[in-house]
């Protein structure tokens, strides 16, 4: 449950835009490298990017720095969410390295779990990997370079943003320095 993971773990958010607006937290548990995505805000029709924002700094989990990998496609989107408070950031946007990469997260590790969990609580996202599927080849296979059209927004912003881009962001190291006289 939500209620159960510890608030030192670092967090990471993933949003997609449109009349589709989706929104995730994932939580990274830091000894086995697994993520858990524990809250997802899933919002059909029209609404002001300001009420979405609204929204999501009122959750529990918020972290004004939190660090959110957003569809590159808004970028004017990304841009009003940042006037907000919301620290988005556009994310890599590969579609089938980002698929293969949710795939190596979901797949059984050594120590026999999966990188990847999604709490019962994210209904729309667990619905939307129910019907995520590759379109089929003329000779009946699977065709694993492409995917069938649909309803994926929680699986692109709340799943598949911070999941790629994440791992590639540059990390930035500080070191705190005295000079003498000052």
């Amino acid at each position: 449950k939500e209620k159960d993971i510890p608030r030192q773990w670092r967090r990471i958010g993933g949003m997609d835009f449109g009349s589709h607006f989706a929104f995730g937290m994932i939580a990274i548990e830091p000894r086995y490298d697994i993520w858990i995505l524990f809250y997802e805000y899933y919002f059909y029709g029209d609404r002001l990017l300001s009420k979405h924002a609204e929204i999501i700094k009122s959750h529990k989990y918020w972290r004004r720095n939190l660090p959110i990998f957003s569809d590159p496609s808004g970028k004017q989107s990304i841009l009003e969410m940042r006037s907000y408070g919301l620290n988005c950031l556009p994310a890599l946007n590969a579609l089938v390295e980002g698929v293969d990469e949710v795939k190596k997260r979901l797949e059984v590790r050594s120590n026999g779990l999966p990188g990847f969990f999604v709490l019962d609580d994210c209904i729309e996202t667990r619905r939307e990997f129910n019907v995520w599927e590759h379109g089929i080849l003329p000779d009946g296979k699977p065709d694993l370079d492409n995917f069938e059209e649909g309803n994926d927004h929680c699986l692109d912003g709340a799943v598949r943003y911070p999941i790629f881009t994440y791992p590639r962001m540059p990390k930035v190291h500080t070191k705190a320095v005295t000079i003498a006289g000052l």
